[in-house]
């Protein structure tokens, strides 16, 4: 099955770690190489009783363990300079002037290999951080939302929020020059959870339109929209933690800070999953309304020349009003978006990269942490976080 969206620093792991399990493999050795993702326990110190690894070994600063390289190294000894291998990596490449993501083979000896892995894909920072720190912002934070959205009490939400990839107009039968340069219809999916009594509801809300600009106004415009159709839905919402991916022009960025900052009404937290890894429940939403778009479209059952009609047709065939589950769908104009909003011009903040919860103080005042954490004493504004060490203290900033 084809699979999209994937991060490139694991997946770069990934076709490495495979080439290296082929490699013992094919040599009667029966050492193997983790998953990518269950990598840190390996090359890092034992877990503390808190479930995780060392703050500091997870910053580099390794207590009592070796280092990757080390560890790796170690394994594959034997085999540095009489094995030839071909391996793949995701990498920039240059070309006419423009700089794009390609995947790149390659062919040398193992020690080639393992010089590209440690020094690239364990300790090159991607994006200010080693491979350790990037998975291990990968898995608290989506233990953190799974901690959150199991837990919920009725005055707590959890919002899920992404684009998806925009839709093309689509038609069973079309001419040639039609299909280069059709129309596309942006889709942004927000998937809500919250308690009514007894019963977690799961409040799908899509909202399509023909402005295909994916920029921190529509975000503004969605999150609005989002809010209030859970204040209807949900009135004893008091929380609300929005989740989303961290794209500086889209939802980590100074523009979408300056509005969290002057959201008022409701309490709201800005959650942002590890570095691409942003995708999940969003995606759902988009899987079934593709699928259903496409059956309906080859029988030639329906054609889509814009929003408005993909609004209509899937209004019609695809809201869901069941006792724990819930699909609503809205049409934006283009004109609704508003992007002449000076009072949004503010400072970047330093280090926003390395931000995983934000939340207003007042207007123009937002606090941070790099980790998100949702244990009762945080969600009762307690300062007694038992997880500190890893998540930090929060940090105040004048937009």
């Amino acid at each position: 099955m084809q699979e999209t969206c994937a991060c490139m620093y694991c997946l770069n792991v990934r076709l490495k770690n495979e080439v290296l399990n082929e490699t013992m493999s094919s040599n009667l050795e029966d050492f193997r190489m983790p998953p990518e993702t269950k990598m840190l326990d390996p090359l890092l110190c034992e877990k503390t009783d808190s479930g995780w690894h060392q703050p500091l070994c997870l910053e580099g600063k390794y207590v009592t363990c070796g280092s990757p390289a080390e560890y790796i190294g170690s394994k594959f000894q034997r085999y540095m300079d009489s094995q030839v291998v071909n391996w793949q990596h995701w990498e920039r490449v240059s070309q006419d002037g423009r700089t794009r993501l390609e995947l790149v083979f390659k062919s040398g000896k193992l020690r080639d290999l393992l010089k590209e892995f440690i020094e690239k894909d364990k300790m090159q920072p991607p994006q200010g951080s080693t491979f350790m720190r990037h998975l291990h912002t990968f898995l608290w934070q989506y233990s953190q939302y799974s901690l959150l959205k199991g837990s919920l009490q009725e005055d707590e939400a959890v919002m899920v929020m992404d684009f998806a990839e925009n839709l093309k107009v689509s038609y069973a039968v079309e001419v040639k020059s039609a299909h280069f340069g059709k129309a596309q219809i942006t889709m942004h999916p927000t998937v809500c959870f919250y308690k009514v009594g007894e019963v977690q509801m799961r409040h799908s809300m899509v909202f399509l339109s023909d402005d295909i600009c994916h920029d921190y106004h529509a975000v503004h415009h969605f999150t609005l929209a989002s809010i209030e159709a859970l204040a209807k839905a949900a009135p004893l919402v008091q929380r609300v933690y929005i989740f989303s991916d961290g794209c500086a022009g889209q939802y980590k960025g100074k523009g979408t800070f300056a509005d969290l900052s002057l959201y008022t009404g409701k309490r709201i937290q800005w959650v942002f999953f590890g570095l691409e890894h942003g995708k999940g429940e969003a995606d759902r939403e988009t899987g079934v309304i593709n699928r259903a778009l496409d059956r309906a479209v080859s029988s030639d059952r329906l054609i889509v020349r814009n929003a408005e009609d993909l609004h209509t047709w899937c209004s019609k065939e695809l809201t869901r009003k069941e006792q724990s589950s819930l699909r609503d769908l809205f049409l934006v104009p283009r004109e609704e978006k508003i992007r002449d909003r000076p009072q949004t011009d503010v400072v970047t903040i330093p280090g926003t990269r390395r931000i995983h919860q934000a939340e207003r103080v007042y207007d123009y005042i937002i606090c941070t942490r790099i980790l998100a954490c949702f244990c009762q004493a945080c969600r009762r504004d307690s300062d007694s976080c038992p997880n500190q060490a890893y998540v930090g203290m929060y940090t105040v900033h004048k937009l």
